[in-house]
Protein backbone atom coordinates (compact mmCIF):
# COMPACT_ATOMS: atom_id res chain seq x y z
CA UNK A 1 0.00 0.00 0.00
CA UNK A 2 1.18 3.29 -0.87
CA UNK A 3 0.46 6.84 -0.75
CA UNK A 4 2.03 9.48 -3.52
CA UNK A 5 3.92 12.27 -1.32
CA UNK A 6 5.24 14.18 -4.85
CA UNK A 7 5.89 12.19 -8.17
CA UNK A 8 8.49 14.61 -9.16
CA UNK A 9 7.48 15.30 -12.64
CA UNK A 10 6.57 18.81 -12.04
CA UNK A 11 8.89 21.50 -10.94
CA UNK A 12 6.15 23.41 -9.60
CA UNK A 13 6.04 24.29 -5.69
CA UNK A 14 9.74 23.55 -5.87
CA UNK A 15 12.31 25.90 -4.68
CA UNK A 16 16.00 26.85 -3.80
CA UNK A 17 18.00 28.22 -1.74
CA UNK A 18 21.43 28.68 -0.85
CA UNK A 19 23.06 27.62 -4.52
CA UNK A 20 20.06 24.92 -4.98
CA UNK A 21 18.01 25.26 -7.85
CA UNK A 22 16.03 23.13 -10.19
CA UNK A 23 17.61 22.71 -12.66
CA UNK A 24 15.25 21.24 -15.52
CA UNK A 25 13.10 18.43 -15.81
CA UNK A 26 14.37 14.80 -17.05
CA UNK A 27 12.74 12.54 -19.72
CA UNK A 28 15.21 9.90 -20.18
CA UNK A 29 13.25 7.02 -19.47
CA UNK A 30 15.69 5.11 -17.81
CA UNK A 31 16.25 7.73 -15.05
CA UNK A 32 12.29 7.67 -14.42
CA UNK A 33 10.45 5.69 -11.86
CA UNK A 34 7.22 4.25 -11.58
CA UNK A 35 6.35 4.60 -15.12
CA UNK A 36 5.63 8.42 -14.75
CA UNK A 37 6.21 10.92 -17.74
CA UNK A 38 9.23 13.00 -16.15
CA UNK A 39 11.41 13.17 -13.08
CA UNK A 40 13.36 16.29 -11.87
CA UNK A 41 16.69 17.45 -12.17
CA UNK A 42 18.28 19.87 -8.83
CA UNK A 43 21.28 21.58 -9.21
CA UNK A 44 23.22 21.73 -6.25
CA UNK A 45 26.49 24.40 -5.96
CA UNK A 46 28.08 23.30 -2.39
CA UNK A 47 27.73 22.62 1.62
CA UNK A 48 24.29 23.85 2.79
CA UNK A 49 22.72 24.70 -0.80
CA UNK A 50 18.86 22.87 -1.16
CA UNK A 51 15.53 22.60 -2.53
CA UNK A 52 12.76 22.05 -1.41
CA UNK A 53 8.74 22.15 -1.17
CA UNK A 54 6.03 22.67 1.65
CA UNK A 55 2.83 21.36 0.96
CA UNK A 56 -0.33 23.68 1.94
CA UNK A 57 -2.23 20.45 2.78
CA UNK A 58 -0.18 17.91 4.57
CA UNK A 59 0.13 14.32 2.67
CA UNK A 60 -1.44 12.17 5.12
CA UNK A 61 0.99 9.16 5.87
CA UNK A 62 -0.51 7.71 8.63
CA UNK A 63 0.08 3.66 9.00
CA UNK A 64 3.08 3.52 6.53
CA UNK A 65 6.47 2.72 7.73
CA UNK A 66 8.60 3.32 4.46
CA UNK A 67 9.66 6.49 2.50
CA UNK A 68 11.15 5.08 -1.04
CA UNK A 69 12.56 7.81 -3.49
CA UNK A 70 14.26 6.94 -7.23
CA UNK A 71 17.85 8.86 -6.98
CA UNK A 72 20.80 9.59 -9.34
CA UNK A 73 23.54 11.81 -8.41
CA UNK A 74 26.77 12.78 -11.02
CA UNK A 75 29.34 13.00 -8.88
CA UNK A 76 28.54 11.74 -5.49
CA UNK A 77 27.27 8.06 -5.40
CA UNK A 78 28.16 5.31 -3.47
CA UNK A 79 27.97 1.02 -3.76
CA UNK A 80 27.91 1.09 0.59
CA UNK A 81 26.85 3.32 3.41
CA UNK A 82 28.53 2.57 6.66
CA UNK A 83 28.34 5.70 8.73
CA UNK A 84 27.32 9.08 8.28
CA UNK A 85 30.40 10.62 6.82
CA UNK A 86 29.89 8.63 3.93
CA UNK A 87 26.50 10.65 2.91
CA UNK A 88 26.24 13.85 0.46
CA UNK A 89 22.64 14.66 0.76
CA UNK A 90 19.87 14.70 3.78
CA UNK A 91 16.62 14.58 2.93
CA UNK A 92 13.93 16.17 5.12
CA UNK A 93 10.21 14.63 4.46
CA UNK A 94 7.96 16.32 7.54
CA UNK A 95 9.07 18.57 9.50
CA UNK A 96 12.07 17.47 11.73
CA UNK A 97 12.24 14.50 10.47
CA UNK A 98 15.85 14.48 8.52
CA UNK A 99 17.31 11.74 7.21
CA UNK A 100 20.46 11.07 5.46
CA UNK A 101 20.16 10.09 1.92
CA UNK A 102 21.57 7.12 0.29
CA UNK A 103 22.52 7.71 -3.54
CA UNK A 104 23.33 4.08 -5.22
CA UNK A 105 25.93 3.56 -8.48
CA UNK A 106 22.75 3.34 -10.70
CA UNK A 107 19.56 5.26 -10.68
CA UNK A 108 18.19 2.84 -7.85
CA UNK A 109 15.45 3.31 -4.88
CA UNK A 110 16.64 5.05 -1.51
CA UNK A 111 14.49 3.41 1.47
CA UNK A 112 13.85 4.73 4.87
CA UNK A 113 12.13 4.47 7.54
CA UNK A 114 8.66 7.26 8.17
CA UNK A 115 7.66 7.88 11.69
CA UNK A 116 4.47 8.26 10.61
CA UNK A 117 1.86 11.01 10.64
CA UNK A 118 1.74 13.61 7.76
CA UNK A 119 4.05 15.25 5.80
CA UNK A 120 4.03 18.89 5.34
CA UNK A 121 7.69 19.74 3.11
CA UNK A 122 10.32 18.19 1.72
CA UNK A 123 13.88 19.65 1.73
CA UNK A 124 16.71 17.90 0.04
CA UNK A 125 20.08 19.92 1.65
CA UNK A 126 23.74 19.14 -0.02
CA UNK A 127 26.38 18.13 3.06
CA UNK A 128 29.69 18.74 2.18
CA UNK A 129 31.44 21.04 -0.28
CA UNK A 130 31.37 20.51 -4.38
CA UNK A 131 29.06 20.83 -6.95
CA UNK A 132 26.39 18.07 -8.24
CA UNK A 133 23.52 17.57 -10.06
CA UNK A 134 20.89 14.95 -8.35
CA UNK A 135 17.82 13.03 -10.72
CA UNK A 136 14.90 12.52 -8.18
CA UNK A 137 11.84 10.58 -9.07
CA UNK A 138 8.48 8.96 -7.51
CA UNK A 139 8.79 10.01 -3.41
CA UNK A 140 5.87 7.85 -1.76
CA UNK A 141 5.57 6.68 1.71
CA UNK A 142 4.43 3.36 1.79
CA UNK A 143 4.11 -0.12 4.15
CA UNK A 144 4.66 -3.42 2.65
CA UNK A 145 1.65 -5.73 2.30
CA UNK A 146 2.69 -8.96 -0.13
CA UNK A 147 1.35 -10.50 -2.56
CA UNK A 148 -1.36 -7.74 -2.95
CA UNK A 149 1.15 -5.09 -3.38
CA UNK A 150 3.05 -6.84 -6.43
CA UNK A 151 -0.65 -7.83 -7.92
CA UNK A 152 -1.23 -3.68 -8.04
CA UNK A 153 2.31 -3.35 -9.42
CA UNK A 154 1.89 -5.63 -12.48
CA UNK A 155 -1.62 -4.43 -13.19
CA UNK A 156 -0.14 -1.30 -13.05
CA UNK A 157 2.54 -2.30 -15.28
CA UNK A 158 -0.01 -4.27 -17.16
CA UNK A 159 -2.53 -0.94 -17.78
CA UNK A 160 0.51 1.06 -18.79
CA UNK A 161 1.42 -1.22 -21.84
CA UNK A 162 -1.95 -1.64 -22.69
CA UNK A 163 -2.20 2.19 -23.22
CA UNK A 164 -0.41 2.18 -25.69
CA UNK A 165 -2.43 0.07 -27.91
CA UNK A 166 -6.06 0.96 -26.78
CA UNK A 167 -5.46 4.33 -24.23
CA UNK A 168 -6.98 4.35 -21.11
CA UNK A 169 -10.40 4.06 -21.87
CA UNK A 170 -10.08 0.93 -24.23
CA UNK A 171 -11.48 0.35 -27.92
CA UNK A 172 -13.85 2.86 -29.08
CA UNK A 173 -17.10 1.21 -30.65
CA UNK A 174 -19.30 4.28 -31.23
CA UNK A 175 -21.23 7.05 -29.44
CA UNK A 176 -24.46 6.82 -27.52
CA UNK A 177 -26.49 8.87 -25.45
CA UNK A 178 -27.47 8.33 -21.49
CA UNK A 179 -29.84 9.77 -19.06
CA UNK A 180 -28.83 10.22 -15.37
CA UNK A 181 -30.56 7.13 -13.68
CA UNK A 182 -31.02 5.08 -16.72
CA UNK A 183 -30.66 1.26 -15.60
CA UNK A 184 -30.48 -0.33 -19.19
CA UNK A 185 -28.51 0.19 -22.36
CA UNK A 186 -29.38 0.26 -25.87
CA UNK A 187 -26.98 -0.57 -27.98
CA UNK A 188 -26.10 -3.97 -30.51
CA UNK A 189 -22.33 -4.01 -31.06
CA UNK A 190 -20.66 -7.21 -32.00
CA UNK A 191 -17.96 -6.74 -29.37
CA UNK A 192 -20.77 -6.50 -26.46
CA UNK A 193 -21.86 -9.18 -24.66
CA UNK A 194 -22.70 -10.27 -21.12
CA UNK A 195 -19.98 -9.45 -18.42
CA UNK A 196 -18.35 -7.14 -20.89
CA UNK A 197 -17.11 -3.52 -18.81
CA UNK A 198 -17.25 -0.29 -21.12
CA UNK A 199 -16.85 2.98 -20.57
CA UNK A 200 -18.26 5.95 -21.44
CA UNK A 201 -16.70 9.44 -21.94
CA UNK A 202 -17.93 12.96 -22.80
CA UNK A 203 -15.64 15.83 -22.47
CA UNK A 204 -14.42 15.65 -18.59
CA UNK A 205 -17.37 13.38 -17.75
CA UNK A 206 -16.96 9.50 -17.42
CA UNK A 207 -18.31 6.24 -16.14
CA UNK A 208 -17.28 2.58 -16.82
CA UNK A 209 -20.08 -0.45 -15.97
CA UNK A 210 -20.36 -4.06 -16.56
CA UNK A 211 -22.87 -5.33 -18.72
CA UNK A 212 -25.63 -7.75 -17.26
CA UNK A 213 -28.41 -10.09 -19.07
CA UNK A 214 -29.43 -8.67 -22.76
CA UNK A 215 -33.01 -8.94 -23.89
CA UNK A 216 -32.43 -8.51 -27.66
CA UNK A 217 -32.57 -4.46 -27.88
CA UNK A 218 -30.77 -3.56 -24.23
CA UNK A 219 -28.73 -4.21 -21.55
CA UNK A 220 -28.77 -4.11 -17.89
CA UNK A 221 -26.30 -3.22 -15.45
CA UNK A 222 -24.30 -5.02 -12.67
CA UNK A 223 -23.44 -3.12 -9.44
CA UNK A 224 -19.70 -3.54 -10.18
CA UNK A 225 -17.59 -0.37 -11.11
CA UNK A 226 -19.59 2.63 -11.19
CA UNK A 227 -22.99 0.65 -10.47
CA UNK A 228 -26.45 -0.54 -11.90
CA UNK A 229 -27.57 2.94 -12.71
CA UNK A 230 -25.72 5.66 -15.43
CA UNK A 231 -24.18 8.44 -13.19
CA UNK A 232 -24.81 11.39 -14.90
CA UNK A 233 -26.38 12.40 -18.55
CA UNK A 234 -24.63 12.63 -21.93
CA UNK A 235 -25.70 13.26 -25.04
CA UNK A 236 -23.51 11.35 -27.83
CA UNK A 237 -20.96 10.21 -25.54
CA UNK A 238 -18.00 7.93 -26.88
CA UNK A 239 -18.56 4.28 -26.19
CA UNK A 240 -15.46 2.12 -25.26
CA UNK A 241 -15.41 -1.95 -24.61
CA UNK A 242 -12.56 -2.04 -22.20
CA UNK A 243 -9.87 -4.60 -21.49
CA UNK A 244 -10.00 -4.61 -18.08
CA UNK A 245 -6.45 -5.72 -15.70
CA UNK A 246 -7.73 -7.44 -12.33
CA UNK A 247 -6.70 -9.64 -9.56
CA UNK A 248 -8.75 -10.84 -6.59
CA UNK A 249 -11.34 -11.91 -8.99
CA UNK A 250 -12.55 -15.59 -6.96
CA UNK A 251 -15.60 -14.16 -5.56
CA UNK A 252 -16.58 -11.67 -8.04
CA UNK A 253 -18.52 -11.74 -11.90
CA UNK A 254 -16.42 -12.83 -14.34
CA UNK A 255 -15.10 -10.14 -16.72
CA UNK A 256 -15.21 -10.64 -21.14
CA UNK A 257 -13.05 -9.54 -22.12
CA UNK A 258 -9.99 -9.39 -19.28
CA UNK A 259 -6.64 -10.06 -17.97
CA UNK A 260 -7.03 -11.69 -14.49
CA UNK A 261 -4.14 -11.61 -12.06
CA UNK A 262 -3.88 -14.96 -9.85
CA UNK A 263 -0.92 -15.84 -7.57
CA UNK A 264 0.76 -19.40 -6.27
CA UNK A 265 2.56 -19.64 -2.79
CA UNK A 266 5.82 -18.24 -3.14
CA UNK A 267 9.37 -20.15 -2.94
CA UNK A 268 11.77 -19.35 -0.41
CA UNK A 269 15.25 -18.63 -1.86
CA UNK A 270 17.91 -18.67 1.10
CA UNK A 271 20.46 -16.23 -0.78
CA UNK A 272 21.24 -14.55 2.31
CA UNK A 273 20.87 -14.94 5.94
CA UNK A 274 17.35 -13.81 7.02
CA UNK A 275 18.30 -12.42 10.62
CA UNK A 276 21.28 -10.47 9.62
CA UNK A 277 21.18 -7.06 10.65
CA UNK A 278 21.18 -4.22 8.15
CA UNK A 279 21.76 -0.62 8.88
CA UNK A 280 19.32 0.83 6.35
CA UNK A 281 18.07 4.41 7.89
CA UNK A 282 20.91 6.94 9.34
CA UNK A 283 19.87 10.46 10.67
CA UNK A 284 21.22 13.01 11.34
CA UNK A 285 21.77 13.43 14.71
CA UNK A 286 23.84 9.96 14.18
CA UNK A 287 21.05 7.56 15.49
CA UNK A 288 20.74 4.50 12.89
CA UNK A 289 17.93 2.20 12.15
CA UNK A 290 18.44 -1.22 11.60
CA UNK A 291 16.29 -4.36 11.04
CA UNK A 292 16.59 -7.96 10.08
CA UNK A 293 16.61 -8.57 6.46
CA UNK A 294 13.99 -10.91 6.33
CA UNK A 295 13.00 -13.81 3.85
CA UNK A 296 13.80 -13.27 -0.14
CA UNK A 297 10.90 -14.84 -1.80
CA UNK A 298 10.17 -15.76 -5.42
CA UNK A 299 6.16 -14.99 -5.86
CA UNK A 300 4.78 -16.89 -8.96
CA UNK A 301 1.99 -14.90 -11.15
CA UNK A 302 -0.95 -16.53 -12.94
CA UNK A 303 -1.97 -14.07 -15.45
CA UNK A 304 -5.22 -15.38 -17.10
CA UNK A 305 -6.01 -13.67 -20.72
CA UNK A 306 -10.18 -14.09 -21.33
CA UNK A 307 -11.93 -13.28 -24.52
CA UNK A 308 -15.08 -14.31 -27.07
CA UNK A 309 -13.17 -12.87 -29.63
CA UNK A 310 -10.36 -13.84 -31.57
CA UNK A 311 -8.69 -10.43 -32.16
CA UNK A 312 -9.30 -9.39 -28.38
CA UNK A 313 -7.52 -12.13 -27.22
CA UNK A 314 -4.41 -11.52 -29.55
CA UNK A 315 -4.30 -8.04 -28.22
CA UNK A 316 -4.54 -8.81 -24.49
CA UNK A 317 -1.81 -11.24 -25.15
CA UNK A 318 0.59 -9.23 -26.68
CA UNK A 319 0.09 -6.57 -24.00
CA UNK A 320 1.11 -9.59 -21.37
CA UNK A 321 4.12 -10.66 -23.29
CA UNK A 322 4.97 -7.38 -24.01
CA UNK A 323 4.68 -7.20 -19.82
CA UNK A 324 6.94 -10.10 -19.04
CA UNK A 325 9.57 -9.46 -22.00
CA UNK A 326 10.20 -6.22 -20.45
CA UNK A 327 11.00 -7.98 -17.06
CA UNK A 328 10.11 -4.68 -14.88
CA UNK A 329 7.63 -3.69 -12.31
CA UNK A 330 7.76 -1.52 -9.90
CA UNK A 331 6.43 -1.95 -6.36
CA UNK A 332 6.01 0.22 -3.92
CA UNK A 333 8.56 2.56 -5.39
CA UNK A 334 11.28 -0.45 -5.98
CA UNK A 335 12.31 -1.82 -9.66
CA UNK A 336 11.77 -5.47 -9.52
CA UNK A 337 12.34 -7.96 -12.37
CA UNK A 338 9.74 -10.35 -13.67
CA UNK A 339 11.04 -13.63 -15.24
CA UNK A 340 8.96 -15.50 -17.53
CA UNK A 341 8.16 -18.97 -16.62
CA UNK A 342 7.54 -22.03 -18.90
CA UNK A 343 5.00 -22.17 -21.66
CA UNK A 344 1.13 -20.09 -22.02
CA UNK A 345 -1.19 -22.86 -21.75
CA UNK A 346 -4.82 -21.85 -24.48
CA UNK A 347 -8.02 -23.37 -23.93
CA UNK A 348 -11.03 -22.94 -25.53
CA UNK A 349 -13.99 -23.18 -23.73
CA UNK A 350 -17.91 -23.98 -24.87
CA UNK A 351 -20.91 -22.57 -23.75
CA UNK A 352 -24.16 -22.35 -25.05
CA UNK A 353 -23.87 -19.10 -26.65
CA UNK A 354 -20.83 -18.77 -27.32
CA UNK A 355 -16.85 -19.98 -27.41
CA UNK A 356 -14.43 -18.47 -24.38
CA UNK A 357 -10.41 -18.18 -25.24
CA UNK A 358 -8.67 -18.71 -22.19
CA UNK A 359 -5.05 -18.24 -22.24
CA UNK A 360 -2.58 -18.37 -19.44
CA UNK A 361 0.89 -16.92 -18.67
CA UNK A 362 3.14 -18.07 -15.87
CA UNK A 363 5.46 -14.96 -14.71
CA UNK A 364 7.70 -14.64 -11.39
CA UNK A 365 8.67 -11.58 -9.21
CA UNK A 366 11.85 -11.93 -6.47
CA UNK A 367 11.52 -9.24 -3.49
CA UNK A 368 12.59 -9.37 0.03
CA UNK A 369 9.70 -9.55 2.33
CA UNK A 370 10.47 -6.66 5.12
CA UNK A 371 8.54 -8.28 8.14
CA UNK A 372 10.70 -7.09 10.96
CA UNK A 373 10.35 -3.84 12.86
CA UNK A 374 13.17 -1.09 12.37
CA UNK A 375 15.14 -0.81 15.63
CA UNK A 376 17.31 2.47 16.73
CA UNK A 377 20.52 1.20 17.46
CA UNK A 378 22.91 2.87 20.50
CA UNK A 379 25.22 5.55 19.39
CA UNK A 380 29.07 5.41 19.66
CA UNK A 381 29.97 7.98 21.27
CA UNK A 382 33.78 6.81 21.54
CA UNK A 383 35.37 3.41 20.72
CA UNK A 384 39.18 2.96 22.32
CA UNK A 385 41.37 -0.14 22.21
CA UNK A 386 44.04 -0.62 24.15
CA UNK A 387 46.88 -2.95 23.42
CA UNK A 388 49.75 -4.81 25.78
CA UNK A 389 52.37 -6.30 24.53
CA UNK A 390 54.62 -8.41 27.00
CA UNK A 391 57.79 -10.14 25.94
CA UNK A 392 58.06 -13.67 27.18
Amino acid sequence: MKTTIDNLTSATGWTGSGGGSVHGVNQHKEMIAGNLSASLIFRFTGAGSYVQKTFSTPIDASGMNQIVLSVWSQLNRKGRYETGDDFEYSIEVGTGNVFLLPVWQTFDAAVLQHPGGSIDKVKITKINAGGDYLIVSNLIACIDELPIDIYDGAKEQIEHEAEAFSGSNGILLGTVSVSVGDSTLAVNYPWLRRYSVIRLVKGADSETHQLDDYDGTKFRFFDAYDGKNILRTMAGASLYVKMPVEYGQHEKEVLLPSIVIWNLAPEIIPRTGKTDLLNDTFKVDGSVMARKEGETLNFFLNIDVTARQAEIDALMSYIVRRFITKQVVWVNGRKLKVDYMGIPSEELRSQSFSDIIHTTYQAAVEIREDVWERAQMHKAIQATLDVSIKET
